[in-house]
């Protein structure tokens, strides 16, 4: 068992935690391309944090030691990261060499 804020995080014997539950749902469901994005607000999400590799990881909350990518400092500024995050999804690429994309 281990306790985090307002949680009690009651484990199996056996090795697992969210970071191994994050790999075990990217190797039935991962695809070239996929991102993965966790955020938490708990020590108990330092697991999930380290195992995204090549994935967004964001702490919500002050934590001076998180494994986390990105801090923010609430779930107002997460939502406005993450809404921010999918619009700079949704912009098509400038094409360097595209001479109709270059400005004059």
């Amino acid at each position: 068992m281990r306790e985090g804020k307002f949680v009690a995080e009651i484990l199996p014997s056996i090795e697992a935690n969210k970071g191994t539950a994050l790999r075990y749902i990217r190797s039935l469901r991962g695809a070239p391309g996929d991102l993965t994005i966790c955020a938490g607000d708990d020590i108990t999400d330092e697991d999930l944090f380290a195992a995204a590799e090549g994935g967004v990881s964001v702490r919500v909350g002050d934590a001076p030691n998180t494994t986390a990518e990105y801090v923010v400092d609430d779930t107002e500024e997460l939502r406005r990261f993450l809404v921010w995050l999918l619009e700079s999804r949704r912009q098509p690429a400038l094409a360097v060499d595209d001479p109709a994309q270059r400005s004059a």
